[in-house]
């Protein structure tokens, strides 16, 4: 992890997990109350709102084995979290 991108921010959370895509765009949906960063492989995505209180979304086009990470600032243990990942094309 670079400087740039290392976590800046005390009390943060980092959820991570790998996977096998098949060839596509995926829409990446995440719902916390606080801000978050998505990284796909240690790549920071854009996150874009969805008009939906807490709910952002992120696009990529990907293929085979990723590691996709999802940086919470500010987590507290009763708060919610959700992940989705859709593909789209």
């Amino acid at each position: 992890m670079t400087e740039k991108n290392a976590l800046t921010y005390i009390g943060a959370s980092i959820w991570c997990a790998h996977g096998c895509f098949n060839h596509g765009v995926y829409r990446f949906q995440i719902t916390t109350p606080a801000a978050a960063r998505l990284k796909l492989d240690d790549r920071v995505l854009c996150l874009y709102s969805t008009g939906e209180a807490g709910i952002q979304c992120g696009y990529a086009c990907v293929e085979g084995d990723h590691q996709v990470c999802v940086e919470i600032e500010d987590w507290t243990c009763g708060a919610n979290f959700g992940f989705d990942a859709y593909r789209i094309r």
